[in-house]
């Protein structure tokens, strides 16, 4: 279970901002904040501490480190390092969804926002008694009726989240894709802040022999298995830069069935890496990463991570990855295969490195990450 106990309140460092992480030093380098009880204060809840929301947290709570952030949460089994805690004041880690509710609904708050992260998490703050004086604030990280598989359980969440639509001040969303889905529910556009991602961009690449493809997520049907596994066998054999044949890394872990279809079709499944590992593996191993999901709420962070340090991304076509302009997109996995050994028949994979990483330096900066917090949560942070 990530690497941390259940049950147990875990201290961070606070405004220093992620430690001695990038993050940490591009958001230190900004702003200067003295860590006192009387700041406003900001409670996160989610029952998806890991990957990706994880990570969003805790750059949430670090671009504002003018506020005091706390966390409630229930973990997933992902690593989760111990800088994911350093912009908190403190997490509290239980060990589900049920006693994370329970516990939300005993709790004695005096924070000025509640931010809850993630469908359920959602659910269990909106349907709970409120705060007195409190700004309810909503980020779902992808709608969970986004799948459109009506077979499913979560085909139903749609209907869920149109009732509740009405429980929450301000709603997060992390893309324009997000967004419009949230307006289609009925809620105003008024109550919608985008909030993007933050990534640092280094002044320059390291160089490296890269000799992979590889891909980040958990292995589960939204993240389309299929799709990688068809990718690699199509690349079976293929020549890197630099005379080896190119190695395939699912970076991640999940579902059994889908992990044997990987590992059938040539993937080696590496299971969680924390933060520090996986960033050193994409910059030192991966010539491109691929991204094959059914959906997400906006561009993933391990496929911006990867651009910002100069590694190539090819994408499916979705809406949420859609208006990333700087990258190659595909309809399927062949066009994916055929993409990949185009940028290495014609030398276009620093090109491409090079695009990748000024369209993250333009348009996922710090500024406009702690401009649209400010406007989300109503606070003063000044």
């Amino acid at each position: 279970m990530s690497g941390l106990l259940k049950q147990q309140s875990v201290r961070g460092t606070g405004p220093r901002a992620g430690g001695d992480t990038a993050l940490g030093t591009a958001v230190n380098d900004a702003v200067t904040a003295r860590y006192a009880i009387s700041q406003p204060a900001v409670l996160h809840v989610t029952q998806a501490f890991g990957a990706g929301v994880a990570t969003a947290m805790a750059q949430y709570a670090a671009s504002l480190p003018e506020l005091k952030h706390e966390a409630l949460v229930s973990a997933r089994d992902e690593v989760v390092s111990s800088q994911i805690m350093d912009p908190f004041a403190q997490v509290t880690i239980l060990e589900n969804l049920g006693e994370l509710s329970r516990r939300y609904r005993r709790l004695e708050s005096t924070s000025e926002v509640i931010h809850c992260h993630s469908s359920w998490a959602g659910v269990a703050v909106r349907t709970a008694k409120r705060p007195s004086g409190a700004r309810i604030v909503y980020s779902p990280h992808a709608l969970a009726y986004s799948a459109k598989r009506w077979y499913e359980v979560r085909s139903w969440t749609r209907a869920m989240e149109w009732a509740l639509r009405g429980r929450a001040d301000a709603y997060g969303a992390v893309s324009s894709h997000e967004a419009d889905q949230l307006k289609r529910l009925g809620i105003p556009g008024s109550k919608i802040t985008i909030v993007r991602h933050f990534l640092p961009v280094p002044e320059q690449v390291e160089p490296r022999t890269p000799d992979a493809v590889v891909t980040v997520g958990r292995v589960c049907t939204q993240k389309n298995p299929a799709f990688f596994a068809e990718a690699a066998k199509r690349l079976a054999g293929t020549v890197g830069p630099d005379g080896r044949p190119l190695r395939f890394f699912w970076i991640g872990a999940g579902d059994e069935k889908y992990t044997r279809l990987l590992q059938e079709s040539g993937v080696t499944v590496t299971g969680w890496m924390d933060r520090d590992a996986l960033m050193r593996f994409i910059k030192e191993r991966a010539v491109v990463l691929v991204h094959g999901a059914h959906y997400e709420a906006g561009a993933p962070l391990a496929l911006l991570e990867a651009m910002s340090v100069g590694v190539p991304v090819v994408a499916r076509r979705i809406p949420s990855v859609a208006d990333i302009t700087s990258i190659p997109l595909v309809e399927d996995a062949r066009q994916a295969a055929t993409a990949v050994q185009d940028l290495l028949a014609t030398g276009g994979l620093d090109q491409l490195a090079e695009a990748c990483r000024r369209e993250v330096r333009e348009r996922f900066s710090l500024a406009a990450q702690r401009s649209a917090l400010a406007e989300l949560y109503q606070l003063s942070t000044t």
